[in-house]
């Protein structure tokens, strides 16, 4: 049932022909006759005139309103507009005000409990249409319609319950009384925005966020899609939404401060599929793997392994054919045969759609050999990367091709479509040593690679004379050629070059001051000494994270120092070991700023004024939330705009923000609400910025331009914070 206790019900005309208004006579919803008092309330430019009517017609009608509202204790409330009036031929409209419903409230115990009603519809649950006290006995009226029901009591979470009301209905709820905060979910389809009824629900706490003890909800949504979960401990919470015929969608970062309710939607996608015909020497290709990889777009460092959504092999019609997808782009890889080759194709999936892709390969056979000096050079790694396909910070695992060079310097692979390639020549230790383009066009080729016998290596030590593993060494040779490698356990390196000629040689490693660099030759006929790279220890913060569940390990530390003008120098980044000890660098002279986030640690800034190896670093024990909305003057949502946040005074580096709201999968702008959720941050004051109008540094030259807002979160509490751009 839907009856408005707000807007319009009816109004019955009737004749046709409409004389002026005179007379306003009401009914209730059965139409009968309304006997006892109302109000009717008039609005009449920036002012009410509100009159009582006993006999259930008012014909003294105050000139010029533009709308009104009727309510009584056992009808109502009812709103219009003037010009929705449609008057008899003796000028009286006839207005239909529904009976009230009877509400018995259970479970109350004398216990002062409040009462708000939300529309079911309602867009943002943010102001209830209508709100009382519950008296003593636990009975009262409220408005016919089909409602959200928020029942609270001073410190305790708000129990709700969907409720419909007929008019002149009898209904009762229970009051239970929980700890913490509710959620209210609205589940829809995202293609058709149809609500979703009967969608699975299940509620977990944040990793490190969770309240100890606590076990997963379940709850299945109901109708207009809602589902309820009532009395949640969690400081965070995640939850994942389930329908039949759509792809699972999670929710993460949900919170709300004790004693109130959270509401978000959950937009599940149909999903696509994507359809494989796959061809070898024009005909269907039987038994061979595919797999559709989820490749991470902007990886922190060497990128990680594929997500893999999708693993088949082809029919006898060459066919794969994927299961649902979310929408996005996606890397088709196909393994024709066991060898370490395939084929990678760059590939979207539309929603609600059958993607069909025909991959035709064609078998390329390259051989060669691997010359050191006058030598066969066994061990040697030769990789083949397709130019239309190179990954985000590739590795040797993206390559489409691979072969090591055997005991008589020959190796072999296969490449499986004809096009640009790039081709990288490493060592056995894993250095590269050279570098080619090549166009592969023919059934058979012949690429052969040669090195000097002599080439440029060496050992990175401390300055007490101990090995530096994983140290980066930076090689540019004859000015045409850069490559990196890293030490290995002794701390040696070694780059094999093509020809003689001079290098440089630059090394890094964290925690140390970068070494100078050195040059470098390579003469025919003539050995190249070792070189021997020294380091000294760069200043460093050594420490040990504890959140309020422990020690934190896994946690993510990124150091910053800070210039006169605002300006945040990225230092170092580490993640906590299990003990929760870390080592990050440092700032050579004055404060360094650490950003801790993740493990049970809310993203907090410590300033840390000399370098130093003892520092313990505590996370609040509870976070604080904030949910901004940006609109324009006109009211309407502002999507896709970032913020600066300054806390405590000091702005959190862009960097460490996106980083911070993605282990909750919450993007770093705003949504299409204009709604832009900053989660999980340590509790302090707070200041906002557009991030396209203004910057840190001018910002400290006093500049006021894209200020939104400041506020103060404390803990385990969620502000709402609504800002209009100019």
């Amino acid at each position: 049932m839907r009856v408005s206790g707000v807007l319009l019900v009816a109004l019955l005309a009737g004749s046709p022909a409409f004389a002026e208004l005179r007379a306003l006579r009401f009914q209730d919803d059965q139409g009968l006759p309304i006997h006892s008092e109302v109000q009717v309330c008039f609005v009449l430019g920036t002012r009410s005139d509100c009159r009582p009517v006993a006999h259930a017609e008012l014909a003294d009608l105050p000139a010029g309103f533009s709308s009104f509202r009727v309510e009584g204790p056992d009808h109502g409330p009812l709103s219009a507009k003037r010009s929705d009036l449609k008057p008899d031929a003796e000028g009286v409209a006839l207005l239909k005000v529904p009976r009230k419903a009877e509400l018995q409230i259970l479970g109350q115990q004398e216990r002062h409990l409040a009462l708000s009603l939300y529309s079911q519809d309602d867009e943002s649950f943010r102001t209830p249409v209508f709100r009382t006290e519950i008296q003593a006995d636990g009975s009262l009226k409220i408005p016919a319609g089909d409602h959200l029901v928020a029942l609270s009591l001073a410190g305790k979470a708000p129990d709700l319950h969907l409720l419909s009301a007929p008019p002149g209905s009898r209904k009762s709820l229970t009051y239970s009384a929980r700890e913490g905060w509710s959620l209210l979910l609205r589940c829809r389809s995202a293609k058709s925005r149809q609500d979703l009824s009967g969608a699975r629900v299940e509620l977990t706490g944040a990793e490190g966020f969770g309240a100890p003890g606590a076990h997963p909800v379940q709850t299945t949504s109901a109708a207009r899609g809602l589902a309820l979960i009532s009395g949640i401990r969690h400081a965070l919470a995640d939850a994942t939404i389930e329908s039949a015929g759509l792809l699972a969608q999670r929710v993460s970062g949900l919170s709300a401060s004790p004693g109130t309710f959270a509401f978000r939607e959950a937009e599940l996608e149909e999903g696509g599929t994507l359809r494989a015909t796959i061809l070898l020497d024009g005909a269907p290709a039987k038994d061979v793997a595919c797999l559709v990889l989820e490749v991470n777009p902007n990886p922190m460092g060497p990128a990680s392994e594929p997500l893999i959504r999708y693993e088949g092999r082809t029919g006898a019609d060459g066919i794969c054919k994927s299961g649902k997808l979310p929408t996005g782009p996606y890397t088709l890889r196909v393994r024709a045969d066991g060898g370490r080759s395939f084929l990678d194709r760059t590939v979207a999936v539309a929603s609600g759609e059958e993607t069909p892709v025909e991959v035709v390969l064609s078998r390329i056979r390259i051989s060669g050999t691997v010359l050191r000096g006058r030598e066969p050079a066994s061990g040697y790694v030769v990789t083949l990367s397709d130019s239309d396909e190179i990954k985000p910070n590739a590795t040797r695992r993206d390559a489409e091709a691979e072969a090591t060079s055997d005991e008589a310097g020959k190796y072999e692979m296969v490449v499986w479509k004809p096009g640009e390639y790039f081709a990288i020549l490493s060592s056995p230790e894993g250095s590269p040593a050279t570098f080619r383009r090549l166009w592969l066009d023919r059934d058979e080729d012949d690429v052969d690679f040669f090195v000097e016998e002599s080439g440029v290596g060496g050992v990175v030590m401390d300055e007490k004379g101990e090995p530096l593993p994983e140290s980066s060494v930076y090689f540019t040779w004859n000015q045409l050629s850069h490559r990196m490698a890293g030490t290995d356990a002794k701390g040696a390196f070694f780059f094999p070059v093509t020809e003689s000629g001079e290098g440089e040689v630059k090394v890094m490693k964290s925690g140390y001051v970068p070494a100078e660099s050195m040059t470098v030759a390579v003469r025919p006929d003539a050995p190249t000494p070792p070189l021997v790279v020294r380091m000294k220890k760069a200043a460093v913060i050594e420490g040990r994270i504890v959140s309020s569940a422990g020690l934190a390990g896994g946690a993510m530390i990124q150091s910053y120092r800070t210039t006169p003008a605002g300006v945040a120098i990225f230092l170092g980044r580490t993640t906590s070991k299990p003990d929760g000890s870390f080592e990050v660098a440092a700032a050579e002279a004055g404060p360094t700023s650490l950003y801790v986030s993740g493990a049970g640690c809310p993203l907090t800034s410590f300033v840390v004024q000399l370098p130093r190896h003892d520092v313990s670093v505590r996370c609040p024990e509870l976070p604080a939330s904030l949910e901004l909305t940006l609109k324009d003057p006109l009211g309407k949502p502002l999507p896709g705009r970032t913020v600066l946040v300054r806390a405590q005074g000091s702005f959190i580096p862009a960097s460490v923000l996106i980083e911070h709201l993605g282990q909750f999968r919450i993007q770093a702008a705003s949504d299409g609400q204009g709604r832009l959720l900053l989660v999980g941050l340590a509790p302090g004051s707070y200041d906002l910025y557009l991030g396209d109008v203004t910057s840190p540094e001018m910002v400290a030259l006093g500049s006021p331009e894209g200020f939104l807002t400041s506020t103060s979160l404390a803990p385990f509490t969620t502000v709402e914070v609504e800002a209009t751009v100019q």
